[in-house]
C-alpha cells in the first residue's frame, strides 16, 4: 500500500500559539523544528558537530547548551536567508538578529568550541554564497 505525501510544515521565525482555554493568540518564538525540512537538517547537522566536539559524550550542562546553540544558529539561519533574498529587516528583527548572532558566539565560547571564530566565518560565507544564488 502507497503512502500518501508526507509534507513538512515550514519553520516560521514567530509562532501563533493558541493556548487551551485562552482566547488570547500568543506570538512565541520557534516551537519545533520538522526534521524533514533544510533547516531541520541544518539544525540536526549543527548539533551533531557540537556533540562531536565533546566526542559525542557531553555531559548534561552541556547537551543543554549546544541545544541552545543549535537552536540560536537556526533563527540566525533564518534570518541570514531573508537577508540574502534582498528583502529588509525592520528594528525588531535587526535588534533580534544583533542578539541572537551575540548569544551564540557566548554560548560557543561557553562551551570552549576550539574554532568559534571558524564556524561564524563559515556562516558568513555560506550567507554570502546563498546571496550570489
Amino acid at each position: 500500500m502507497a503512502a500518501g505525501p508526507n509534507f513538512a510544515k515550514k519553520t516560521h521565525l514567530w509562532s501563533k500559539l493558541n493556548m487551551p482555554g485562552d482566547n488570547k493568540i500568543d506570538r512565541r518564538g520557534i516551537a519545533n523544528i520538522d526534521g524533514r525540512t533544510k533547516l531541520g537538517r541544518i539544525h540536526r547537522a549543527f548539533k551533531r558537530a557540537l556533540i562531536e566536539e565533546f566526542k559525542g559524550k557531553p555531559s548534561t550542562i552541556e547537551r543543554s547548551l549546544i541545544e541552545r546553540a543549535a537552536m540560536l544558529h537556526v533563527k540566525c539561519m533564518m534570518l541570514d536567508e531573508k537577508i540574502a533574498s534582498g528583502r529588509d529587516l525592520n528594528e525588531m528583527e535587526t535588534n533580534h538578529y544583533l542578539a541572537w548572532i551575540n548569544a551564540l558566539g557566548r554560548t560557543l565560547m561557553r562551551l570552549r568550541v576550539r574554532d568559534v571564530d571558524d564556524i561564524l566565518r563559515m556562516r558568513a560565507k555560506a550567507s554570502y554564497a546563498r546571496a550570489l544564488r
